[in-house]
């Protein structure tokens, strides 16, 4: 999970800082595979914090 969000905010910065993308057909695969690993990473947080009480 680390490593994913590593690279989640990698590719956040590129897209930031890059004037224009070079190739759209690669940000939308990146867009997809970073939706899935959000869906997965909102899923654990939910759990976590049920498990400990903050909610």
């Amino acid at each position: 999970m680390e490593a994913e969000l590593t690279e989640a905010r990698l590719l956040r910065n590129q897209a930031d800082y890059d004037c224009y993308p070079a190739n759209l057909q690669a940000w939308e695969y990146d867009a997809r595979k970073l939706a899935a690993s959000a869906a997965v990473f909102v899923k654990t947080c939910e759990s976590f914090v049920i498990e400990n009480g903050y909610v």
